[in-house]
């Protein structure tokens, strides 16, 4: 099963405009952003066991690795993606979505790996909820599972952008359309946590278009605070990889795929 395919967009587009699940879809469709799927079918085959994936929304990540064999419990507390992600994933048995909130969630099994990509941890905004989750993602897995969170390490490098930007205009085949991107951020210092407001234009060849706006507000998450946060929680961190290639650590990473494993 391709993800994303036009047929897959399209009922992305028709089924929910203009909720911010098709906006946050779009967005990763044109960035590219299934580069770390191999990573994480490498990481679920050398665990092996049951995963269960933070924030899975529509399922970018959760489908491939049902596809690939995986038993995968996809957790998001968003009802639209998760019914989108159903009835992608209605062929595929391995599949068990659940809508809960990831610091709060109550599974009747333990899992061998838990992953939450693409930022998803940094959605926690406050100390408080990070704890929780972290501490009710411990007790989910089995003895000396595996926890891997990928971390935008980058959340408040750069000036503030308190007018929009454009920061892309692309011609979108899955949609037929032409897609742009305006955005304006501004960072909060205190709580360590950036917030983005993105202007979305999707215009179509027989000139229909739509307009859609999302914020989408990440906390600023370093190596060294998980360093502290993480053993605080019950996890020894075991491995750290830039993204999603590699284990040297240079300036102006992406991403960083921090792996612990539960004492």
């Amino acid at each position: 099963m391709s993800l994303y395919c036009p047929s897959y967009m399209k009922m992305i587009c028709e089924r929910i405009i203009p909720e911010e699940l098709q906006i946050w879809e779009v967005q990763q469709v044109n960035h590219n952003q299934n580069r770390d799927i191999p990573f994480w079918q490498a990481l679920a085959t050398q665990t092996g066991g049951t995963i269960l994936e933070l924030g899975c929304g529509t399922g970018r990540i959760t489908l491939p690795l049902a596809d690939a064999g995986h038993r995968i419990i996809g957790l998001d507390n968003n009802n639209a993606a998760l019914q989108l992600l159903k009835e992608s994933g209605e062929e595929v048995p391995l599949l068990i979505p659940v809508c809960a909130d990831m610091s709060s969630f109550q599974l009747q099994e333990k899992v061998r790996l838990c992953i939450a990509g693409y930022s998803a941890f940094q959605h926690l905004l406050t100390l408080e909820e990070q704890e929780a989750c972290l501490r009710t993602v411990h007790k989910h897995l089995e003895p000396d599972g595996i926890l891997a969170l990928d971390i935008n390490p980058a959340v408040l490098e750069g000036a503030d952008s308190p007018e929009h930007q454009r920061m892309y205009e692309l011609i979108h085949i899955g949609l037929d359309a032409t897609v742009t991107l305006d955005s304006s951020w501004e960072s909060d210092f205190l709580m360590n946590v950036r917030s983005w407001d993105d202007v979305y234009r999707i215009s179509e060849r027989d000139s229909a278009e739509y307009e859609f706006r999302q914020t989408i507000q990440l906390k600023a998450c370093s190596l060294d605070y998980l360093r502290l946060l993480l053993p605080g929680c019950g996890f020894e961190i075991i491995r750290v990889v830039a993204d999603f290639e590699n284990e040297t650590l240079t300036p102006n990473l992406s991403n960083l795929i921090v792996i612990s494993r539960k004492t």
